[in-house]
């Protein structure tokens, strides 16, 4: 794994309890775990026409060093004071499907959907 790859510096966040707002509904609840260094990519058209076949569709693909407990409970955000060459507002990446494990390089591979803040 070359460290000049990881360049884009995400915010790692993780489903908590639900929470009530006044009116009872309920709220969802992120817990932030921190900062990750990652390589974050736009998919192709191609690849995202695949994705959406498969699972849901998937916009992005964030290659992250290797950590136990990524999966569809946590979700990255893209925060623009972090990364100005990331774009203008916050961007909330959700995880889609199961992350690939590179064991040689010690990275995952995660495929997510970006949503409108």
């Amino acid at each position: 794994m070359e460290p000049g790859r990881l360049r884009h510096r995400l915010k790692l966040q993780r489903r908590g309890p639900d929470l009530r707002d006044t009116e009872g509904s309920i709220v969802p609840n992120w817990l932030d775990e921190g900062y990750r260094w990652v390589e974050l990519e736009q998919l192709t058209e191609r690849e995202i026409f695949y994705s959406d076949q498969i699972a849901s569709p998937a916009t992005h693909r964030i290659t992250i060093r290797f950590e136990n407990g990524i999966d569809s409970t946590v979700r990255f955000v893209v925060d623009n004071a972090d990364d100005p060459s990331l774009g203008a507002d916050v961007r909330i990446l959700n995880v889609v499907g199961q992350p690939k494990r590179d064991f040689r390089a010690g990275v995952l591979t995660v495929a997510v959907s970006e949503l409108a803040a």
